[in-house]
C-alpha cells in the first residue's frame, strides 16, 4: 500500500511524504518538495513493486561498494580454492581499479539505481573514446556483468544493466 500526505514542522517548513511498504514488509518514506514529484514517485514505485524489480537498497549502494563487495566474495572463493584462481582474481582488480572505478570515465560513484543498460553503453563509449581496445573493453565489461549478477545475488537489483551490451570494432580490430 502506497500513500501520500504533506508533512509540516517548524514554522514554514513541510515535505510531501510518500510512504509505502518493499517487498520484503518493511516500510519505506520518501520526501518531496512537491506533491505533483511525491505522485510520479508513488507511481513509478508501485509500478516496480507489483512487476517485483524494487529493491529498496539500489538507491543506497554504490557501483564502487559493490566492487569492493564482489571483489571480497573472489578473495574469499580463492581462499577456499573454489574455481577462482589468482590470477582471475588480479584481472577482476585490474579491471575494476583502471576501468570500472576510474576517475574520469569510470563510474564507481554511481548508484546501483541508476546503472541503465543505456548508461552501461555510454560507459562502454567512454572506454572506447579513452582508446582502450575493442578486447579490453569487452573484458571489462564481463568484469561489469559479475559485479553486477554479485549484487542480484546480495538483492541489491533486480536484472543485470550489462546483460546484451556489445562491443562492436572495426574489420580486423581486436582479432589476433
Amino acid at each position: 500500500m502506497t500513500s501520500i500526505r504533506k508533512r509540516t514542522w517548524g514554522e514554514d517548513k513541510s515535505a510531501w511524504v510518500v510512504d509505502y511498504t518493499d517487498n520484503r514488509g518493511d516500510r519505506q518514506r520518501k520526501h518531496f518538495p512537491t506533491k505533483k514529484a511525491a505522485d510520479a514517485f508513488r507511481i513509478s514505485i508501485e509500478g516496480q513493486l507489483q512487476s517485483g524489480v524494487y529493491r529498496p537498497d539500489a538507491s543506497k549502494v554504490t557501483i564502487g561498494q559493490a566492487c569492493d563487495s564482489f571483489l571480497q566474495h573472489c578473495q574469499g572463493r580463492n581462499r577456499r580454492d573454489e574455481r577462482m584462481t589468482r590470477k582471475m582474481l588480479v584481472v577482476y582488480r585490474g579491471h575494476i581499479a583502471n576501468h570500472i572505478l576510474h576517475a574520469e570515465h569510470g563510474i564507481g560513484a554511481w548508484k546501483l539505481s541508476q546503472l541503465t543498460t543505456r548508461a552501461v553503453g555510454e560507459f562502454r563509449d567512454r572506454l572506447r573514446n579513452a582508446e582502450v581496445s575493442v578486447p579490453t573493453t569487452r573484458k571489462v565489461l564481463a568484469t561489469l556483468h559479475s559485479v553486477l549478477e554479485h549484487a542480484i545475488a546480495q538483492d541489491w537489483i533486480a536484472t543485470n544493466a550489462a546483460q546484451g551490451v556489445r562491443v562492436i570494432g572495426q574489420r580486423g580490430e581486436g582479432s589476433q
